[in-house]
């Protein structure tokens, strides 16, 4: 959780900085280095995973900051240039990388991921069910919508716990209004 504003990078035989936004700087960063893991091993599932979360983590970032009336123009280039990579990851890569942001807790890369996964799986995934059963209800309302989503467009059966959650979740906006 330490934050900067830039980070650095070797231009011919000198280190310069380059600007970040701090409110993306811990995604930033890690992205970086999950590319360089990718550079590393291109094999390595969970490098991309981890690519995949930091990536839909700033953009998740950036997308709820644009809908509370923030001007996000100067962070958008720092999450557009990573999405076409996130579509080529796949369900697998995409799916660790839900798991392990639920597992951490991180409820703003998890909402994004969801919808990831949603995109691109054609089945119940562990983590859209690790997702289910976290401790947010808006976490669980957004897997439980994703995975009727995917039951509906497959022409699968529903998954049962989906159900269960889209009920309480249709309870908990009744008492809400």
């Amino acid at each position: 959780h330490l934050y900067s504003d830039v980070v650095w990078r070797w231009e011919g035989d000198k280190l310069a900085s380059v600007a970040v936004p701090r409110e993306i700087y811990p995604e930033v960063m890690a992205r970086k280095y999950f590319h360089r893991a990718l550079a590393a091993d291109p094999s390595s599932t969970e490098a991309l995973a981890g690519y995949v979360r930091a990536h839909v983590g700033a953009a998740t970032k950036v997308a709820a900051m644009a809908a509370s009336g923030a001007d996000v123009t100067a962070i958008e280039p720092y999450v557009n240039d990573g999405s076409i990579a996130v579509g080529y990851a796949g369900v697998e890569a995409t799916d660790r990388a839900l798991q392990t942001a639920v597992a951490a807790g991180d409820v703003v890369a998890s909402m994004g991921l969801v919808d990831a996964v949603r995109a691109v799986a054609a089945r119940p995934t562990p983590g859209l069910q690790a997702a289910l059963s976290a401790d947010s209800g808006a976490l669980r309302s957004a897997a439980a919508v994703a995975l009727a989503q995917i039951s509906v467009q497959c022409r699968t059966a529903p998954y049962p716990a989906a159900v269960e959650e889209l009920s309480r979740a249709v309870g908990r906006g009744i008492v809400r209004i």
